[in-house]
């Protein structure tokens, strides 16, 4: 048994020299001496997001005439015998290099996964690493060698100034590739892009870049950032000029989650004199209710509960009118809608505006009625999937209508809302097609379903 194990790794590692023979009729091509001259003195790279990176492999004595393959993130970007040294531009972000004789990554050679704990496995262990490029944007310079127990080893060496005395008289190869468009891209990477860019918004991409600065969506982040910020300013100083409470609506209705937003909504409080102006545009705008003074906000908080049509504030309207005080409480307890367990103080609040008790009671009978009747719609399965089915229906549309990323790197982009609220206007405008309490407790599912702050 010890024999034939001896046998085996004899083998492997014959295996070993065959590839580097392999490696070798391949070659590398060596550039003239202006081209090698050419690639030091561009050490700026042309892309002005990325990093001039140098790999250069070291003198191994008799190992210096086999063609040593490199990797980057799976893609072969040059060949490099020793005494040699060749160069790529690289985004910001972490890649996997790797090394090997053979025109294949060394850990894509069957042996390795036949078996993973021989010597060979072990040399591939060896041969490949996860190294970062900084934002830092200065050239950089990997060492390759395979001095290290006649195994392969990747040593990554930094800084500028070395670069020129090592590279100084070795020979420079031309590289397979000039760039990489991006880093290797890990799960968590794409995750936490993916939750801030369908936000979509300055802040969102601002927070992203804070927390975020060795990600390789940084450049994306940055560039969107601007797109936008640039947009919103744009319709804003239109805005601005007008100074009018409908021009400052415009630019939100335009700009819903603008960055600037709540400079806005201060602007458009200042410049309200009725109480008709504060409740039309806390319609409109749900979150400017926010900057009220506290009697106004409260007042509209409360005179705007319940569905359309139905608001405490309409239900004070009709009741002014000379709607019944009976005809009205039935209306309100068949509407089955949330309106509030309203505290003491605001009965005596709605009482004071002439609201009659009857009324304030049936609304309180309808809130606990629609809160029985959503615990009983959460139990029952069956409801709930039809309620699901409903909101993946409408995302599937959404995702027809070809909501994307490339769609928000466009100028129309400026008068959309973000993906999440465009899942959650299309999800709540199927709900509505449901009727009765399904729509509700659609509502209220698809309200938990998407990250939107905007209400509709």
């Amino acid at each position: 048994m010890k024999n034939l194990k001896k046998l085996l790794s004899a083998l492997l590692i014959l295996s070993l020299f065959v590839s580097c023979a392999t490696g070798l009729t391949r070659g590398s091509t060596v550039a003239s001496e202006s081209e090698k001259q050419q690639a030091l003195k561009t050490k700026t790279p042309n892309d002005p997001n990325k990093t001039v990176v140098y790999f250069y492999r070291d003198s191994e004595g008799e190992a210096n005439g086999y063609t040593l393959n490199i990797w980057l993130n799976d893609k072969l970007i040059g060949k490099v015998r020793g005494h040699q040294f060749t160069k790529i531009e690289l985004p910001p972000g972490e890649y996997l290099i790797q090394v090997a004789w053979r025109d294949i990554p060394a850990r894509k050679n069957p042996m390795y996964t036949k078996y993973p704990n021989s010597e060979f496995s072990k040399w591939v262990n060896k041969m490949e690493r996860k190294f970062k490029v900084p934002s830092t944007k200065k050239p950089m310079l990997y060492t390759i060698s395979s001095r290290r127990d006649d195994y392969h080893s990747i040593r990554p060496r930094y800084g500028s100034k070395v670069i020129d005395k090592i590279l100084a008289k070795v020979n420079y190869t031309i590289p397979l590739k000039d760039s990489l468009s991006e880093p290797l891209i890990n799960k968590r990477d794409k995750r936490i892009w993916n939750r801030y860019s369908q936000k979509d918004t300055v802040q969102g991409y601002a927070t992203f870049i804070k927390l975020n600065k060795n990600s390789p969506y940084i450049d994306e982040a940055k560039r969107r950032k601007k797109e936008l910020y640039d947009m919103e300013m744009s319709d804003y100083k239109i805005a601005k000029k007008t100074n009018s409470l409908e021009s400052y609506s415009n630019y939100l209705k335009t700009n819903p989650m603008a960055h600037n937003r709540d400079t806005v909504f201060k602007k458009m409080t200042k410049r309200m004199k009725s109480i008709n102006s504060y409740r039309k545009y806390s319609i409109l705008h749900p979150h400017i209710t926010n900057y009220y003074p506290d009697k106004i906000r409260i007042e509209m908080e409360i005179m705007n509960l319940g569905p359309d049509e139905m608001r405490v504030g309409d239900i004070l309207k009709y009741s002014k009118a000379g709607l019944g005080t009976g005809t009205l409480a039935s209306k309100i307890r068949a509407t089955n809608a949330a309106y509030k367990d309203f505290s003491i103080k605001e009965i005596t609040y709605l009482k004071k505006k002439g609201l009659k008790e009857k009324l304030i009671e049936a609304m309180i009978d309808s809130t606990a009625e629609y809160n029985k009747q959503m615990k009983q719609t959460l139990a029952n399965k069956e409801m709930m999937a039809e309620i699901q089915k409903l909101i993946q229906k409408s995302s599937e549309s959404v995702k027809r209508r070809s909501i994307s990323s490339t769609s928000r790197n466009s100028r129309s982009t400026k008068s959309s809302m973000p993906v999440q609220c465009v899942k959650l206007k299309a999800a709540l405008e199927a709900c509505r097609q449901a009727g009765g309490f399904l729509a509700s407790a659609c509502k209220m599912t698809a309200r938990s379903s998407f990250k939107c702050d905007m209400k509709f």
